[in-house]
Parts: structure tokens; C-alpha cells; sequence
């Protein structure tokens, strides 16, 4: 199996890291619709949970597509809809314990070291878990990963009445 190989999860962290700076920018280089579906259309968190999400989803697809097996791709997919919410775990590790990063130069690499960091955790997981998912399991998996594209979808052209850190006295409703 590719994914067995020394060589492949380098190489599965320089395509995710690839695929999140492509992804981070080409709406800024080619705004439309579609490109504000995958890409990244503003700064905030939400947006880098998506971009972590869709830049995960295309390693993994190619890795699956490499290897061909259904239970690969399902664990995967699984690590795919689990990687925005363990990057944010990861990241806010600072911000909750540390002081405001002032340089753009420290929080872009501090980003970067996340993103390796949860990547490295994903690919973990994926391969220290082995599991027979029954045909419900997998619809389960497979339904989550549908919300999260529905989710990123939607709130990219709309964002939510209310934010995860503000309260609902913080909005008009």
C-alpha cells in the first residue's frame, strides 16, 4: 500500500499544505461562484476550517484513489469531516494559552505548523484504525461529509445569524 510507504506521509503533507495555499487564494485570483464554494473568501476561522476540509478531502481522494479500497476511503472520510474541528482545537491552543501573535510572518508559520500538526493526527488516525464499517456506518460517514460540504457551501454566501463566539444579544436578529 501507498500509504505504508516512508515516503508517502511527507509527501501527504506537502500536497495538503499545496492544496490549502491554492485553495487559501484562488478566489482572491478568480472570484466566482465556484471558487468561493472550495476557496477561502475571507479571513476568518470558518473559512480555514473549510479550507482544511476541501484541501484534506482532495489528498485523500487521490491516496483512496491510488489504493481503491471502500473501507479506506470511509475511515478517510471520516478523518475529511474530523480535520476542520481538530484544527480549530489545535490553533486556538495559542490564542487560549498564549499571548496575541503581532507578526504576520510568526502566526502564518505558527498556521502552517497547525496544519501539519493536524494533518499528521488525521493520517494518524487513519492508520491506527481498522474497521469493517457496516453499510449503515459508512451512510453515517458519508452523510456527515455531505453536511460539511452543505454547511461550507452555505455559509460562504451567507453567513450565520450567529457567530460561535458571540452571543445572540451580539446580533440583530
Amino acid at each position: 500500500m501507498i500509504t505504508e510507504a516512508k515516503y508517502w506521509l511527507p509527501l501527504k503533507i506537502f500536497l495538503y499544505l499545496l492544496f490549502f495555499s491554492i485553495l487559501h487564494f484562488i478566489y482572491s485570483l478568480f472570484p466566482n461562484p465556484v471558487f468561493a464554494i472550495i476557496g477561502g473568501i475571507d479571513e476568518s476561522i470558518f473559512q480555514h476550517m473549510k479550507l482544511t476540509f476541501y484541501s484534506y478531502l482532495l489528498v485523500i481522494l487521490i491516496e483512496t484513489y491510488l489504493e481503491r479500497d471502500r473501507n479506506v476511503l470511509t475511515t478517510r472520510l471520516l478523518t475529511s469531516f474530523l480535520i476542520p474541528w481538530m484544527m480549530l482545537a489545535v490553533w486556538y491552543l495559542q490564542p487560549a494559552f498564549g499571548t496575541h501573535i503581532e507578526s504576520m510572518v510568526v502566526e502564518i508559520i505558527y498556521s502552517y505548523g497547525v496544519l501539519i500538526v493536524v494533518a499528521v493526527l488525521a493520517h494518524s488516525i487513519e492508520n491506527s484504525v481498522q474497521m469493517e464499517f457496516t453499510p449503515r456506518g459508512r451512510y453515517i460517514i458519508y452523510g456527515l461529509v455531505v453536511l460539511a460540504i452543505l454547511i461550507f457551501t452555505v455559509f460562504s454566501f451567507k453567513e450565520p445569524y450567529i457567530d460561535v463566539f458571540s452571543g445572540l444579544n451580539d446580533h440583530d436578529h
